[in-house]
């Protein structure tokens, strides 16, 4: 058995950082497997992307990106079309055997090419994408019932020419000739939607987490103070995102409000220092008098380890987490999490077991999170921490994760 897995990238975002991990998880398991990328990465696969086709390939991904720009949408999340396509990434598609299909927009592969994955492939869902129509995320009631009854006229919620409406009947279309494929979501939040919606119910869905490396994230005890110019009694608030403090889909503007609650409700803050990780610069600033410091983008998943290892709590107040990924980081670090009652973070967290579900998306309640944490005695801070590591370790390890995956593949190849 040869597993080919496809995806735009494995270089940057947190659907390609996600899709390498699933790949890096079966290095164990003796499963022979290649990872095929439109950024050609010959560590993991021998097969060239040729100049010419990376120039089409291009030509068509700015194409894409001016098209939706005749759609005015409130919805801020990526719009993708997926009508051209990459030339290279099809010939791959068609020769494989056996198929792993992450994150393939930014024209990757176009919807009238799907039919080639039949009976061959898992389809590991990273956002809505695929069952939403050009929008990545559904992130509104409004949205989401389109998502459910179908993209009509009726039910337009766009200004101009209706684009998610126009891919949606694409999907529709070309979907009726993709069949024997298995589909993984990342978090039963995303299993429950996906078989809301009118283009995905009746598919084969799986709940697959994202795999952990419980040898990689696990408590530093052994860090050398001032660490960043922290003290080891100070209260360390953590917060990370891909696009550090300025994606609006994490909340960093949630945290900010409940911060200032908490600023206001205490006596003394100077015991307080936040955290923050993603972004592309490094600096020290203040909110409402606490201190900030912003590490900038972290590549080395083991210096990562350790700011989780130095925090009290890591905070993840994002308005939609497909799984979590800095959730779980976290608590296999045993350092406890406070975020929403919503979305893919309610499978990781498990509320004053191993971290604190605030209402949905209060700053009053994030803030009441935190303050349960800030008055906690050390001891049963690091309980709550030892618990979230127990949490990772039997349902989002690599092994966990790992034996899921082999088992779907076994499915599929037997089914060939």
């Amino acid at each position: 058995m040869k597993i080919t897995f496809i995806g735009y990238t494995i270089k940057r975002g947190g659907a390609g950082k996600a899709a390498l991990r699933m790949y890096n998880a079966l290095d164990k398991s003796g499963v022979e497997r290649e990872f095929i990328t439109i950024e050609n990465n010959s560590l993991y696969s021998a097969k060239d992307n040729k100049y010419i086709e990376k120039y089409i390939h291009l030509i068509g991904w700015i194409t894409s990106y001016l098209i939706c720009k005749f759609q005015k949408t409130k919805n801020i999340t990526k719009h993708s079309l997926n009508i051209f396509g990459s030339s290279f990434i099809k010939r791959q598609v068609s020769e494989a055997s056996l198929l792993h299909i992450h994150w393939i927009n930014n024209e990757s592969l176009r919807i009238k090419d799907f039919y080639l994955l039949s009976n061959k492939s898992v389809i590991t869902l990273h956002d809505e994408w695929f069952y939403c129509g050009a929008e990545h995320l559904a992130l509104d009631d409004e949205t989401f019932k389109r998502v459910i009854e179908g993209y009509s006229f009726v039910n337009k919620n766009v200004k101009g020419i209706d684009i998610n409406r126009f891919i949606w009947n694409i999907k529709k279309q070309n979907y009726k000739l993709l069949s024997g494929v298995i589909f993984t979501v990342p978090s039963s939040w995303m299993k429950d939607r996906a078989q809301q919606s009118n283009l995905l119910k009746n598919r084969d869905i799986r709940i697959v987490p994202n795999p952990i490396d419980t040898s990689i994230f696990k408590k530093q005890k052994d860090l050398d103070y001032p660490y960043y110019g922290i003290l080891k009694n100070n209260f360390i608030i953590t917060f990370g995102a891909v696009k550090g403090s300025i994606s609006n889909i994490k909340g960093f503007d949630l945290l900010i409000s409940a911060i200032e609650k908490i600023s206001i409700y205490l006596d003394d803050i100077s015991m307080l220092k936040i955290i923050t990780f993603g972004g592309k610069v490094k600096k020290k600033s203040t909110i409402f008098g606490i201190d900030v410091i912003e590490v900038g983008h972290i590549s080395s998943e083991s210096e990562l380890a350790e700011i989780y290892s130095l925090s009290s709590i890591t905070v993840v107040p994002s308005r939609v987490e497909s799984f979590g990924q800095v959730a779980a980081e976290s608590l296999s670090c045993e350092t406890p999490v406070v975020g929403f009652d919503h979305s893919g973070l309610k499978d990781i967290i498990i509320h004053k077991k191993n971290g604190f579900l605030a209402t949905p998306f209060e700053p009053d309640s994030l803030a009441e999170g935190i303050l349960w944490f800030y008055n906690m005695s050390k001891t049963k801070l690091c309980h709550i921490g030892e618990c979230g590591r127990s949490h990772i370790e039997l349902n989002f390890s690599n092994k966990i994760v790992s034996e899921k995956m082999i088992s779907i593949y076994n499915e599929i190849e037997g089914n060939l």
